[in-house]
This record gives structure tokens, sequence and C-alpha cells, in this order.
């Protein structure tokens, strides 16, 4: 008597073991870490000229993604390598690493507007102490902004 199963059905349970595990692998690399809808939101800054590449160690040092590689090949074969957009990326909810790289190629949203009141007679100098205590924005950077010819010829 034959201990060993018949070759054809050490086969058939090697390759259905194999396609399991691949499955079973790429599901978890295609898996990201993000707060479910509802709860903080997580945001990613993306910088002007960031590669695949770097998005994609940058999304794996923040610990959303579990794959560099993964990342990287789902934006060449999707076309998203040389799409994304720089800026501040609000995340959230139940998505996939195909769905997130897509967010990142579309234009993020503008923060809030401002409103600040400006009294008439100031200085400059004091303008800009006043937008620092009411906006928390550099007032050094305002001063040189505003007395810069450069800026005042666009303008």
């Amino acid at each position: 008597m034959n201990i060993f199963p018949p070759k054809k059905t050490l086969a058939t349970f090697v390759v259905i073991s194999v396609i399991v595990i691949i499955l079973v692998v790429y599901r978890w690399l295609n898996s990201v870490n993000l707060p479910e809808s509802g709860e903080d939101s997580l945001t990613v800054q993306i910088n002007e000229g960031m590669t695949a590449g770097e998005i994609g160690e940058m999304l794996y040092r923040e610990g959303i993604i579990r794959s560099r590689l993964c990342f990287k090949v789902v934006s060449g074969m999707h076309g998203f390598s040389r799409k994304y957009k720089a800026g501040e990326h609000p995340l959230g909810g139940d998505i996939s690493i195909i769905e997130l790289a897509r967010l990142l190629t579309l234009t993020p949203p503008l923060p809030p507007d401002i409103v600040v009141t400006i009294i008439e007679g100031l200085t400059i100098h004091e303008t800009a102490s006043t937008l620092a205590a009411q906006t928390g924005i550099d007032s050094t950077a305002f001063v040189n902004s505003a007395t810069d010819e450069c800026i005042a010829k666009k303008l």
C-alpha cells in the first residue's frame, strides 16, 4: 500500500496553496493603515518634486503602508508616478493602496480662509505683529515680503 497521495492530488494541493498564499500576501500588502471615518483624519505632506519612491518611503515610515515597493509598483502600473500633487493631503477611511495613490494625485484642498482686521494707520511692523498674533505667521517674513520690490511689481 502506498502511503503517499497520488502525484496529481499533491500537485493540485501545492498549486492551490501557492495561490492562496499569494492572495493573502497581496491583500496584506494592498491594505492601508488609516483612521476609520469619523476618527481624527491623518494628513500627509507631499513636497514639490517628490518621486513615487520618496512618497512610498515616507508613507512606510509613517506606518500608513506596509510596502514601499508595492506603492511604487502600483504608482507605475496605474500611471500615477508623475502625477502626485504637492500639498497637504487629508486621508482617512478604508481605502486600498491604489485608492491612496489616486488620492495623492488630486489637488489638495486649500487651507481655510483666515479673516484678519488690520487697523488703519499701523506701521508695517505693527501690522506684522498683528498678523503674527492672529494667524501665527512669521512677522519677519511678512515684513520682508511686504518690502520686496519684486513682489510689489507682480501686484
